[in-house]
């Protein structure tokens, strides 16, 4: 009889724990696509708010055209956590990830206030995900992306994404200062 362990045979999980160990980033996206409903993977969510008239605003970019679950819905921008992001001095070592999300909405990071506002765990289209939600505001017009009063968001918004950002919205309104100096 031969052994069995998730479904695989021991020689097929002998070559699969010897063809992770091969394993480096970027992933295809096909790769990843297979890899996120087995694993939690952990998930940088950046909510970029403003302050107009005392009215919030969230931006919202829309997905990429190919991507395969969410094409073309506005969402808030974010990064998963990669095993070659490097350990940085910004937010405890995620300046990667809060970077990459930067670029996407074509601001420099540099420009950019961050505060943590929570841990949330979601079950999304791709797969099980552990996301660390960061309130920020940027001195800079992002060069991609829509704002939209926050009590207010577009009904095309990938869903998931709402709760993300009420945390943002709740760190934000309890620290007025921090994030608008007033």
């Amino acid at each position: 009889m031969t052994e069995v362990t998730a479904g695989l045979t021991a020689k097929e999980e002998r070559t699969l724990i010897s063809l992770l160990g091969k394993i480096g980033q970027p992933w295809s996206q096909e790769l990843y696509l297979a890899i996120c409903p087995h694993l939690c993977l952990t998930a940088t969510e950046t909510v970029f708010i403003k302050k107009i008239g005392g009215v919030l605003f969230v931006l919202l970019p829309d997905r990429n055209a190919n991507d395969p679950n969410w094409a073309g819905l506005p969402h808030s921008p974010g990064s998963m956590l990669r095993g070659t992001d490097t350990k940085g001095k910004n937010i405890d070592g995620f300046a990667d990830p809060i970077s990459r999300a930067c670029r996407e909405i074509g601001v420099d990071p540099k420009q950019v206030t961050i505060g943590f506002a929570d841990f949330i765990t979601q079950q999304t289209a791709r797969g099980p995900e552990l996301g660390m939600v960061f309130a920020c505001t940027t001195s800079q017009e992002p060069k991609k992306g829509a704002w939209y009063p926050i009590n207010c968001l577009p009904g095309s918004i990938i869903l998931h994404h709402i709760a993300i950002i009420e945390i943002a919205k709740k760190q934000v309104e309890e620290n007025p200062i921090r994030f608008f100096g007033i």
